[in-house]
């Protein structure tokens, strides 16, 4: 279950960041490019977290990610491997504000460090 920072919170109350992530299964080459792929459509979130045609593309690979987890038999809740498009909108949107910000002024530093944290909070 996510928590309010998006962190995945096992009954325990662990985060998901806690757990050993050499543990953490890895998509492979197929899943990986699907995401290339999907690389575009992030890109055009970053100019415009509202591009509806954008979210709509990044169904696609989603569908084409979830088919395999079912025939690996991976657990229903793993969504590691999809692209989770919540997360970018979101990220995106808090970002446009700081990146308008360091290009009104490029020596706002507060703009520039506000950016490189959101970008730690990419996967």
């Amino acid at each position: 279950m996510p928590n309010a920072q998006g962190d995945e919170v096992s009954d325990d109350g662990a985060n998901a960041q806690d757990i050993d992530q050499s543990e953490a299964p890895k998509p492979d080459i197929f899943r990986l490019q699907i995401y290339e792929k999907a690389n575009q459509y992030l890109g055009e979130f970053m100019q415009n977290p509202k591009d509806a045609k954008a979210k709509s593309e990044l169904d696609n690979p989603n569908k084409q990610v979830k088919e395999p987890n079912v025939k690996d038999k991976l657990p229903k809740d793993l969504e590691n491997f999809l692209i989770q498009v919540p997360t970018f909108i979101a990220n995106f949107e808090i970002a446009k504000g700081h990146l308008e910000a360091s290009q009104k002024d490029p020596a706002d530093d507060k703009a520039r460090e506000n950016l490189a944290k959101i970008k730690t909070w990419l996967p």
